[in-house]
């Protein structure tokens, strides 16, 4: 049920960019939709997160501590960038929402990756290719999932960080940012309460 509410969700995010780019009438309200959005996703974790951390402390399996360690690295490093780059983004200065300066600049320059652009990429491949390794024989349906949830292999002859974040208004990568931590808690969940059935 959570994993169709996160597709839904992303399917109206992807259509709200998609509007945005062919119409290139940015409004406030669209802006602003992202911001509900964008805060939404925040919150809709968070007792399930509770509950999980309680399930985790309370495990000795080296494999459940496993998925946690390299899940949490994973999200501490999007709220990194979401707090350092898109600290100043105001939720009413639709002017600044709008702008794409911030991480355009954070994951590039000129027409190449950034260095942090390259961490990132490397971070989230770093996380797929230990989840795969660990986890794809006992549970492949999950892992198959993860591995399309974060495949950052070329789209359209583009650079995956270049397809969706570049030129981006700010207020919609930091959605699709919270969507990717999104992401990550849900597989988090699923893997954690598979290892716990069978421990």
């Amino acid at each position: 049920m959570k994993r169709n509410w996160l597709i839904i969700l992303s399917i109206i995010i992807i259509v709200f960019i998609s509007v945005m780019i062919i119409s290139k009438n940015k409004s406030n309200e669209v802006l602003d939709v992202f911001n509900e959005l964008n805060l939404k996703l925040e919150e809709s974790d968070k007792e399930t997160a509770r509950k999980l951390d309680s399930l985790v402390n309370s495990s000795s399996n080296t494999e459940t501590r496993l998925l946690d360690s390299v899940s949490n690295k994973l999200l501490v490093y999007i709220e990194y960038i979401k707090t350092e780059v898109l600290i100043s983004l105001d939720s009413k200065d639709y002017e600044s929402m709008d702008s794409p300066d911030l991480l355009d600049t954070y994951f590039f320059e000129k027409e190449q990756l950034s260095e942090e652009g390259i961490k990132f990429k490397n971070e989230i491949k770093n996380y797929t290719d230990i989840l795969s390794e660990v986890f794809s024989s006992r549970y492949p349906e999950i892992i198959k999932n993860v591995e399309l949830d974060f495949n950052i292999d070329d789209l359209k002859g583009k650079d995956w960080l270049e397809f969706n974040f570049k030129g981006f208004p700010q207020i919609a990568s930091l959605t699709k940012l919270t969507q990717m931590q999104s992401d990550i808690k849900s597989i988090r969940k699923k893997l954690i309460f598979n290892i716990s059935d069978i421990e």
